[in-house]
């Protein structure tokens, strides 16, 4: 009877090491999963012609890199990274039929979605009434070494607008050392129509006429006409663990 009794305290106070050991494992295991990941990549890196990124210091030390664009966000959904291109588009409508079209982005002003955003934009040519979308087709036509860039949703924007002081200021520092490049700085300027730059992204409540301006000196989002004619800045999905 005694040894009975032994055996079940010690079984017993097994059970609960072993329950204990295995929650802190799954704890330990969601830890990892929710961990955001550090490749040592920050806004402010470099994306260059052949779709690998370095820090600043390293290109400008080696001088024989081509630079395309600026990372301007953490990783994001520990998967990718966005970076700004150096050129912008040149001022182009949104829509250019007079009547308003619906074209097909998601009007979701929270979502990542500029790729897709991009892509229904340019398939919403109608090869009947021959309209669609000039600053999607311009797009898709200026594609730089082959990367598909695209035009940012508001929330990708957005996150342009917190990092736009650190894009500017490598910009700035490529143009004056580097005398292969003229690029073009993010406007900020309010006191012209500049710093308002076209988004991907259709206005929910009144898609075949509107979509989003957003305001790279406040941050702001404003509902304007899909006719209307104003620039707009690409951006490209750097994918660390794909092949560029």
């Amino acid at each position: 009877m005694r040894y009975y009794q032994n055996f079940k305290r010690l079984f017993g106070d097994m059970c609960v090491m072993v329950v204990a050991a295995l929650l802190l494992s799954a704890s330990l295991v969601s830890c990892d999963e929710h961990e955001p990941v550090d490749l040592g990549i920050h806004p402010g890196h470099i994306l260059l012609a052949d779709g690998n990124v370095i820090n600043k210091d390293e290109y400008f030390s080696r001088g024989d890199s081509t630079a395309v664009g600026i990372i301007f966000s953490e990783m994001i959904d520990n998967e990718y990274y966005l970076a700004v291109m150096l050129n912008e588009l040149p001022p182009l409508q949104f829509c250019d039929s007079l009547l308003g079209m619906v074209q097909g982005t998601s009007c979701n002003i929270t979502a990542l979605d500029g790729r897709t955003n991009t892509i229904a934009l340019w398939n919403s040519f109608d090869n009947k009434t021959l309209h669609g979308s000039p600053l999607a087709n311009a797009a898709y036509s200026a594609h730089e070494y082959g990367m598909s860039d695209f035009i940012p949703s508001v929330a990708e924007m957005k996150m342009l607008y917190a990092q736009r002081g650190t894009v500017n200021s490598i910009i700035e520092q490529l143009n004056d050392q580097d005398p292969r490049y003229a690029a073009v700085p993010l406007s900020t300027d309010r006191a012209s129509d500049d710093c308002w730059y076209w988004t991907s992204t259709e206005v929910k409540d009144n898609q075949a006429l509107q979509a989003w301006l957003f305001s790279l000196n406040s941050g702001t989002a404003h509902e304007t006409g899909k006719e209307k004619v104003h620039h707009a800045r690409k951006v490209y999905v750097y994918n660390p663990y794909k092949s560029n």
